[in-house]
C-alpha cells in the first residue's frame, strides 16, 4: 500500500479514495497516527475501505491537539467523530 497524500491509497491496481476530514490543525503527527490505526484495523481484520477511512479520522483528530503522542484520539473519539462524518 502507497500513501500518495493525505487522501488517497493505493493497494496493487486498485484506489481508495478517503476525503480529508475539514478540521483546524493544530499539530502535526497525522502520518504516524494514520500508519498505527490503519496497521491495527487490518491486524483485527477490518476491510481495507473501512480501515482507511477510520485510520484517515484518527489522523484528523490527531491534528487538532498539541503534541504528537498525547494528541493520539482513543476509540470511542473516533468512533463518536466518524458518526459524524457521515
Amino acid at each position: 500500500m502507497i500513501m500518495v497524500s493525505f487522501d488517497f491509497c493505493e493497494e496493487n491496481i486498485s484506489a481508495i479514495r478517503e476525503s480529508g476530514c475539514p478540521l483546524a490543525l493544530i499539530d502535526t503527527a497525522a502520518e504516524d497516527s494514520f500508519n498505527g490505526a490503519l496497521a491495527r484495523c487490518l491486524a483485527d481484520g477490518m476491510d481495507l475501505e473501512e480501515a482507511v477511512r477510520f485510520a484517515n479520522a484518527v489522523g484528523a483528530l490527531t491534528v487538532t491537539k498539541q503534541g504528537a503522542i498525547p494528541s493520539f484520539p482513543i476509540l470511542r473519539e473516533t468512533q463518536k467523530f466518524l458518526k459524524t462524518q457521515l
